[in-house]
């Protein structure tokens, strides 16, 4: 009943599933009851194959089975890897825990594919803050960055004082200093 009734609210259905014969029959029947509930299946707009090991030919039959019979509502598969297992074992999202892993990769082109697909604007970047206006880093070290929280961030780490490293990544700004594994994130929204 819970399922029908998410079926009936929902615009849209992005379906994660795990390249297994059990997942892959379960999904056919998520299709089947979208199909009787929605009266079609158009509200499917992604199919995410999940926890595909290149190195079973079973991973890569199904996962060629899906490609056959879902199309282009197929997206690039997410690779086995332990580093999403930490993530959540430790309440984290990929990019908290190890935002350079092979996870964060495919989950990072997933996004980008689907906001093409969708057509989501990047993040407009926060003003510049005047030089008169900005605060200094700690100890003079390094010129700050301003977030688009409003918050200030300076070029050194918190923790250890060494350098900071940034990338944006499936619409996350992410720090991190590769000393101490400092992570910061912060969500990019398209709205400024």
């Amino acid at each position: 009943v819970l399922n029908q009734n998410a079926l009936m609210a929902a615009t849209e259905v992005i379906v994660p599933t795990t390249v297994e014969p059990f997942s892959v029959r379960g999904l056919e029947k998520l299709i089947a009851q979208i199909a009787r509930v929605k009266g079609s299946t158009s509200v499917v707009r992604a199919i995410i194959p999940t926890m595909v090991d290149p190195r079973m030919k079973q991973s890569i039959e199904l996962l060629a089975h899906l490609n056959r019979t879902y199309g282009r509502l197929v997206m690039p598969p997410v690779r086995v890897n332990v580093r999403l297992s930490e993530a959540a074992a430790v309440g984290k999202t990929i990019y908290e825990h190890d935002p350079r892993s092979r996870g964060a990769l495919d989950y990072a082109q997933i996004v980008e594919l689907l906001s093409k697909e969708w057509h989501f604007q990047p993040a407009r970047p926060a003003p510049p803050v005047p030089a008169q206006a900005r605060p200094a880093g700690p100890a003079g070290r390094g010129e700050p960055i301003v977030t688009g929280g409003g918050e200030v961030q300076t070029n050194t780490c918190p923790n250890c004082g060494h350098s900071l490293q940034r990338a944006t990544v499936a619409g996350y700004r992410i720090t991190y200093c590769a000393n101490c594994r400092y992570r910061r994130q912060e969500l990019i929204n398209g709205g400024g």
